[in-house]
């Protein structure tokens, strides 16, 4: 499942992770350019192949959406999602 996040420098919190269970132990991937080109083919291949969690980094938002629209449309219909889309 693809996420986007969207942010400019700013600090982010620290949070203490949940203990690991059945249901969150997805590996999750930043994939950095992920809307043209290797980037976007590399998060395409680990959400649809293997079943990661990607998040997007794109400088244009707008972009990105359109990224993780093509990716999480391309998922196999039998993969249940994790989450937000």
């Amino acid at each position: 499942l693809a996420h986007l996040w969207v942010g400019r420098r700013r600090r982010i919190q620290p949070t203490l992770l949940p203990k690991p269970t059945s249901e969150n132990t997805r590996k999750v991937a930043v994939v950095t350019g992920a809307n043209t080109g290797i980037g976007f083919e590399t998060a395409r291949t680990l959400v649809v192949e293997y079943d990661w969690q990607v998040i997007l980094a794109c400088r244009s938002k707008d972009k990105a959406i359109q990224a993780m629209k093509a990716i999480n449309d391309e998922r196999r219909p039998n993969q249940e999602s994790h989450g937000q889309a």
